[in-house]
């Protein structure tokens, strides 16, 4: 197995991902044995010539030099002697749209070589991870994101730009009150295999009111407040319930 990191736009369209294997082969230094030979003999440093090194159990033939007392080879510094080294290979993967975390891709022929039969190499595995985001986050092959709105669209609704890791979307809002909602669009997910069905897009409209009123914007509110004062009881009938009930005048 090989994990495989996605980012959600990749996992949501699919396409070709190109990934780097490190695969073990043949130190092309040594042809595998680990040894290179040397220019000249050395003495053995371990038995310092002798091709003898104590132990407790007395005189012992050194097995570094084999009681020759010298070194005509020395450990491969390529392959640090292991007759091994790791060589890049770069594949293009093909990521079909839909892709989620748990799900696997197998590579017919593209993984280790057996041991015994080199000519045939097993199959490669890739388990999907996707990258956390910034924005997205995922339940199941639903899609869920938060988007900040104006109040004022919010109450009026209409058309609404917003992002989407298949390219930006226009959604339509429907009029309402100002207050944070949650609007599922079916099948707006990630995408399924095998017939069955996409995910849906959750969006978690979240209100943002003006904080600051410039001459144009100030006039235009004041008008807009004393058309609402103007039919209270049928634009705000809470206020206007409230109002009459705590404001009527105490005097007979």
């Amino acid at each position: 197995f090989m994990e495989l990191e996605l980012e959600f736009e990749e996992a949501f369209g699919g396409g070709i991902k190109h990934v780097c294997l490190g695969q073990s082969a043949p130190c092309a230094q040594c042809a595998g044995t680990g040894e290179v030979k040397l220019p000249l003999t050395r003495l053995c440093s371990p038995c310092r010539g002798s091709g003898r090194v104590r132990s407790s159990a007395g005189l012992q033939r050194c097995m570094v030099c084999d009681g020759r007392g010298y070194r005509s080879v020395e450990a491969c510094p390529s392959c640090d002697g292991s007759g091994q080294e790791t060589l890049e290979r770069w594949l293009a993967v093909s990521l079909p749209a839909g892709l989620i975390d748990g799900d696997s891709l197998r590579l017919a022929g593209e993984g280790e070589p057996h041991p015994e039969f080199v000519d045939h190499p097993g199959d490669l595995q890739l388990r999907i991870r996707l990258r956390p985001h910034a924005l997205y986050s995922r339940r199941g092959r639903d899609l869920w994101l938060q988007r900040p709105i104006s109040a004022l669209r919010l109450q009026l609704g209409g058309e609404v730009r917003i992002p989407h890791p298949g390219g930006h979307r226009t959604v339509r809002v429907d009029a309402g009150t100002a207050t944070a909602r949650s609007v599922c669009f079916r099948g707006e997910g990630f995408p399924a295999r095998a017939g069955r069905p996409h995910g849906d897009l959750i969006i978690e409209f979240q209100p943002i009111t003006v904080d600051k009123l410039d001459s144009v914007l100030r006039a235009q509110f004041e008008a807009l407040e004393a058309e609402l004062q103007r039919k209270l009881s049928h634009h705000l009938p809470e206020l206007a319930a409230w109002e009459a009930n705590w404001l009527q005048d105490p005097r007979p």
